[in-house]
């Protein structure tokens, strides 16, 4: 297995999604909750599987801040709750939501999210 370039932080905050197809058609929105997370890539545990290479947009609330990036699914599998553990790969991650994510973990005292 590959080793990760950027620091995961272990922690638990709500992400709304919004689920797009193969046609690039938004079928699905929800809520989430992050398992792990980097400016790179997420760990979500979420109600309904996804496809891997399907694309997610998250937004997330960090403190007073509403960060949006986009990810692709790179693996769904579900879990002992009988909820879904999707791998996200981040691919579109405006400047504004690393500063962001960056500031808010280093606040939390979790060291940043390199």
């Amino acid at each position: 297995m590959a080793k990760r370039r950027f620091e995961r932080i272990d922690r638990k905050l709500l992400v709304n999604y919004d689920h797009f197809n193969f046609d690039n058609l938004k079928d699905d929105e929800g809520l989430a909750r992050t398992l792990d997370m980097s400016v790179r890539g997420l760990l979500l545990q979420l109600p309904r599987p996804v496809e891997p290479g399907s694309t997610l947009r998250l937004s997330l609330s960090l403190g007073d801040d509403v960060v949006e990036a986009f990810g692709e699914v790179r693996r769904c599998e579900q879990d002992d709750d009988g909820l879904y553990e999707a791998g996200i790969e981040l691919r579109y991650v405006p400047e504004k939501f690393i500063r962001t994510v960056e500031s808010f973990f280093a606040d939390q005292g979790d060291g940043g999210a390199e």
